[in-house]
């Protein structure tokens, strides 16, 4: 889908991310080098194709190198590597977890994160690249209608709800843009 006229962001479903979990369901972080592929594709064109190589091979030394191949033959593949580490949950076992490669004005994210997200040829977390969720987009899509109308965003599904059953939204608003309170 694309971004609602309010923000500018991207949302996490717009952009190939690569999965620690989906990693780990699929295999690959078992001991040994392990080499796979994921292609993406948006509105029904492709967008291009991770290939991607997990080596597990020593202790406190995992890590992914990923290539990303645009579908487009004007765009070079883009090389990345990124560290996986592990944090011990409390009923045993591991969970594993990427760190984020991003580098800011010299500083490393360094973010344990599940997901990697591939925008603008940057391969980095979701806050690095300031990406958002579509629900949370879309909880906040009227905040400024209703603002508008003199009723404070939290409060107007509380009014929508004291409305008739029967009574369209037309007539809501109606109520609202009553001439009194127009001209007073």
């Amino acid at each position: 889908m694309g971004r609602f006229l309010y923000t500018n962001r991207f949302t996490v479903s717009e952009v190939p991310s690569i999965s620690i979990f989906w990693l780990n369901k699929s295999k690959f972080l078992k001991a040994g080098i392990h080499t796979g592929m994921k292609s993406y594709s948006s509105r029904g064109k492709d967008k291009g194709t991770i290939v991607f190589k997990v080596t597990m091979t020593e202790v406190n030394n995992e890590y992914i190198e990923i290539v990303y191949l645009p579908s487009s033959e004007k765009k070079k593949p883009l090389y990345y590597k990124a560290w996986i580490t592990t944090t011990s949950c409390n009923f045993g076992g591991n969970r594993w977890w990427f760190l984020c490669p991003f580098v800011k004005n010299g500083i490393d994210c360094e973010r344990r994160v599940g997901k990697l997200y591939l925008l603008d040829g940057v391969l980095a977390c979701r806050h690095c690249h300031h990406l958002t969720y579509k629900s949370c987009q879309e909880s906040h899509k009227y905040d400024r209608i209703f603002r508008g109308i003199g009723i404070h965003p939290k409060f107007a599904e509380n009014f929508l709800q004291k409305q008739p059953q029967d009574a369209t939204l037309l007539e809501k608003v109606g109520v609202l843009f009553s001439r009194d309170r127009l001209f007073s």
